[in-house]
C-alpha cells in the first residue's frame, strides 16, 4: 500500500521540532526536505515520510498491508501536538512579562511526541548528562541492533527493541550502543516498566512511581510524562532551565518545579520547551 495526503499544520515548525532534543525520540531520518520513520499503525509497520511546505505536512506512508488513513493523521496529529492550542499559548507568553518576548526565538516548536513509549522511556533515562548528539544516537544505535527490521523502497528501518529484549541483554552489551554507566539502569527499568500503566495516572501518581526506578530522577520523570505521556504540567528541570529560570525569576532551586506548576498552570511544560530553546538559540548561557 501506497498513498499521499496532507494534515493542516498552522503555527508549526517541523524542523526545529525534530531537532529541540525532547526525549521522546531521535530525530527523524531526512533526506532532503523529507523525514521518514517507522511507525506502527493498527498493529502494521508503516513507514511514514512527511514534508512540510506553509501550514500543511504532506505525507506519503508506504506498508504491505492496508493501513487506515485515519489512524495515520491522527497518529501524526499525536506525535506534533498539532491539535494543541499554540496561539493561546503565545496569548498566555505575551501577557506574562519577562516571558513575553521568548516566542520570538522558537514560533511553530510543539511537542515532539512518543511514538512509541517504551522507546521515550529508555531515550530519557540515556539522556540524563548526556548531549543531544549522544543519546540520540545511541537510541538509533539500540534500534539497529537490538530492533526488528523492516525494509521499504526507501531503505531499511528498525523498530524499538521490546522491554524483554533490553531486559535480557548485559551491561556490556548494552554499552555496545553507548549508553555509558546508564546500562544497568536500561536493564533493570526494562524488567519492571511494563507492569505500570501510567497513563491512568494522575500527574504526582504518576510522578513519584517513576522515582521508583533504577535511573529515573526527577527530571528523567518529568521528560517522561511530559514527552511520553502529554502531562502537561510536568516540567523537567536540568541544569539549563536551572540557569534560565535564575536569571528570569528569583526562585530557589529546590522549589522550580513547584514554581512551576503554579506559576504556569497547563503550560508548564510548553514554558520549558521554549525555555529551554531560548537558552540554546540566544546564547547567554553558550550552547547547549
Amino acid at each position: 500500500m501506497q498513498k499521499a495526503f496532507n494534515i493542516k499544520a498552522r503555527e508549526f515548525d517541523l524542523e526545529a521540532t525534530m531537532y529541540s532534543g525532547q526525549t521522546s525520540q531521535p530525530p527523524w531520518h531526512k533526506n532532503g526536505k523529507y523525514y521518514s520513520e517507522l511507525l506502527i499503525i493498527d498493529n502494521k509497520p508503516s513507514l511514514v515520510t512527511i514534508k512540510q511546505e506553509d501550514n500543511k505536512l504532506h505525507v506519503k506512508i508506504e506498508s504491505p498491508e492496508k493501513v487506515p488513513l485515519s489512524e495515520v493523521k491522527e497518529k501524526l496529529n499525536h506525535i506534533f501536538d498539532l491539535k494543541f492550542d499554540i496561539e493561546g499559548f503565545y496569548d498566555f507568553l505575551s501577557s506574562y512579562p519577562p516571558l513575553d518576548s521568548i516566542v520570538d526565538y522558537s514560533r511553530g516548536l510543539r511537542l515532539f511526541l512518543a511514538k512509541d513509549i517504551f522507546e521515550c522511556i529508555i531515550s530519557s533515562i540515556t539522556s540524563a548528562n548526556c548531549s543531544i548528539k549522544r543519546w540520540t544516537k545511541a537510541i538509533d544505535n539500540m534500534k539497529r541492533l537490538w530492533g526488528q527490521k523492516y525494509t521499504f523502497s526507501k531503505g531499511t528501518f528498525y523498530s524499538f527493541p521490546a522491554p524483554d529484549v533490553l531486559a535480557n541483554l548485559d551491561d556490556d552489551s548494552l554499552r555496545l550502543a553507548g549508553v555509558g554507566y546508564r546500562a544497568k539502569y536500561i536493564r533493570k527499568t526494562s524488567k519492571r516498566i511494563t507492569r505500570i500503566k501510567l497513563d491512568v495516572m494522575d500527574y504526582d501518581e504518576a510522578f513519584h512511581l517513576l522515582l521508583k526506578f533504577p535511573g529515573i530522577g526527577p527530571k528523567v520523570a518529568d521528560c517522561i510524562l511530559l514527552y511520553g505521556f502529554r502531562k502537561l504540567e510536568a516540567f523537567p528541570v536540568d541544569v539549563w532551565i536551572k540557569k534560565i529560570m535564575e536569571h528570569f525569576f528569583s526562585v530557589d532551586d529546590r522549589h522550580l518545579r513547584d514554581f512551576a506548576r503554579e506559576e504556569f498552570g497547563e503550560y508548564a511544560g510548553y514554558v520549558q520547551l521554549y525555555l529551554y530553546d531560548y537558552a540554546r538559540k540566544s546564547g547567554i548561557f553558550g550552547g547547549v
